[in-house]
């Protein structure tokens, strides 16, 4: 799916004709438990993606492959609770990041302790 075709579709509300059990979803296949997505393959109960493969529980991703628990990222690849991240591999709680590969603990491309990002998140 390329973004054009995605910016035309808009992120939420998608409404079209259900595909298998997914409530308002369109050109989904073997997806279970998803709502408001969009050509999404074997997704787990993700929320208004678009273009996903084989991700578990995400929201408002784009073209994301592998992916679990990730919110509002774009065409990432194997990352698990990233926030906001574009182009990133194999990385854990990032946010606000463009373009890493097997980073953790990392805001806005900046890498911090384990400690200082848990301080993040309360804020």
């Amino acid at each position: 799916m390329t973004k054009k075709e995605i910016l035309k579709l808009g992120l939420s509300g998608y409404r079209g004709q259900k595909s298998g059990n997914l409530p308002n979803g369109t050109n989904c296949e073997n997806c279970k438990g998803c709502s408001d997505c969009h050509g999404c393959t074997d997704c787990r109960n993700c929320r208004s993606c678009a273009g996903c493969t084989d991700c578990i529980e995400c929201k408002r991703s784009i073209n994301c492959t592998g992916c679990d628990g990730c919110v509002s990222c774009i065409e990432c690849q194997n990352c698990e609770d990233c926030v906001e991240c574009e182009d990133c591999v194999e990385c854990r709680d990032c946010i606000f990041c463009v373009g890493l590969t097997r980073n953790q603990f990392i805001v806005k491309n900046v890498q911090l302790t384990e400690a200082e990002y848990k301080n993040f998140m309360r804020r």
